[in-house]
């Protein structure tokens, strides 16, 4: 895990986004140019890779996590890779990021909420530098490999579940099953 070092006290750039900015219906543009007019955008987002995507993290204050889409799905190797670096995220909120939770080891704003969420948090540094520390000690704790290894696990036994006959009648116990308790990932 690489390390983005620590907050810089005057970052040269207020937010980061790494990734395409168009996603369905241009959304992520439209959000990045609203965040561009009130905040110093960093001026690429597409083929930050290695040394040049850290230096990008590391010469904002916040990366931000905007979805493709108008869904809540968990972007897993964006979140880890900025987290892991003990960068402070500001991502839109997701349905399931477990390992991580929202208000400890990210922040999470609505899309309408974005600019003033950048604004809170830029104003309030402390509050970043802890959750970002928090959110390395978690992805720490909590490799992606490993987890990768659990989903996968939950995905395929309920993939299986759906595909049996008797399924119906099992649904109550496998809904008893918590993923914590599911055994060490398939593949590690």
């Amino acid at each position: 895990m690489p390390d983005v070092g620590p907050p810089a006290a005057a970052p040269e750039y207020d937010v980061v986004f790494i990734g395409a900015p168009d996603g369905v219906d241009s959304r992520r543009a439209r959000l990045l140019e609203i965040l561009g007019r009130r905040f110093r955008l960093f001026p690429e987002h597409s083929g930050l890779w290695g040394e040049k995507k850290q230096r990008a993290m590391a010469s904002a204050a916040i990366v931000c996590n905007l979805h493709y889409d108008h869904g809540a799905a968990f972007k897993a190797p964006r979140v880890w890779e900025a987290v892991s670096m003990g960068a402070f995220l500001l991502s839109e909120p997701m349905a399931d990021a477990s390992p991580f939770r929202a208000g400890q080891d990210y922040a999470a704003a609505f899309a309408h909420q974005l600019p003033d969420a950048v604004a809170h948090y830029l104003a309030h540094p402390e509050a970043r530098a802890a959750i970002a520390a928090q959110g390395r000690a978690t992805a720490t704790a909590h490799p992606m490999a490993a987890t990768a290894g659990r989903i996968l696990r939950q995905f395929l036994i309920e993939a299986a579940l759906l595909r049996h006959p008797g399924y119906a009648r099992r649904r109550r116990l496998y809904r008893r099953v918590r993923w914590e308790r599911l055994r060490d990932p398939v593949f590690p």
